[in-house]
């Protein structure tokens, strides 16, 4: 500090070393110790944040009370927090602009079978990971002429519930598919260029 301009008396510098630590210090330093302890005594506990880790230190038996900001205090100062819960995270924001001009907007309800045609892919979850289902819609008669269901949302999952679709109506019923409106969702995989050749049939 003498470097720096300050002025400062030598037994002031050698006061301050010989100083014993405050009650401060040695209270943290306890605390700090009892966190830890407690952190590493079971995995449950390694999980808690700073509210539930002070009610549980100040049930231990015979332990010394300790107030709630000191322990969020020295959580905070040691790096500790808990687990919270769990929360989705946003990776790609939607584009905005139109990826292709719709036909369907403006126009008159079907009035045949297999006149317009809707395609969707809801998600659902009926045990242990997530399975996506592709369903293509007659919007005449509201049946669903092909559907597909797979545990990954690619091209070859909705290509599938089309072909299924055209061997329905087409191959099968023998119907005409020429002039066929279709819908769908606006993921990438209804965009993709192997699925453009097949809707176009």
């Amino acid at each position: 500090m003498t470097d720096s301009g300050c002025q400062i008396a030598p037994s002031t510098f050698y006061a301050a070393r010989r100083r014993p630590p405050s009650a401060r210090a040695l209270s943290d330093a306890r605390l700090d110790e009892r966190i830890a302890t407690l952190r590493a005594s079971n995995a449950l506990n390694a999980a808690l944040g700073a509210r539930k880790t002070w009610r549980l230190l100040n049930t231990q038996a015979g332990a010394e009370p300790v107030a709630r900001c000191t322990v969020e205090r020295r959580m905070r100062a040691l790096g500790l927090t808990g687990i919270g819960p769990g929360r989705s995270t946003r990776t790609t924001p939607p584009n905005t602009v139109p990826v292709c001009r719709t036909c369907w907007a403006g126009t008159s309800p079907p009035s045949a079978p297999m006149s317009a045609g809707s395609w969707t892919s809801p998600t659902c979850a009926p045990g242990p990971g997530s399975w996506c289902t592709a369903f293509v819609m007659d919007l005449y008669s509201r049946a669903i002429v092909g559907w597909s269901v797979s545990t990954v949302m690619d091209t070859d999952f909705v290509l599938g519930a089309l072909e299924q679709a055209v061997w329905a109506r087409g191959s099968r019923e023998g119907r005409s598919l020429k002039g066929l409106i279709q819908h769908s969702d606006h993921g990438s995989q209804y965009l993709t260029g192997p699925l453009q050749p097949a809707a176009d049939r």
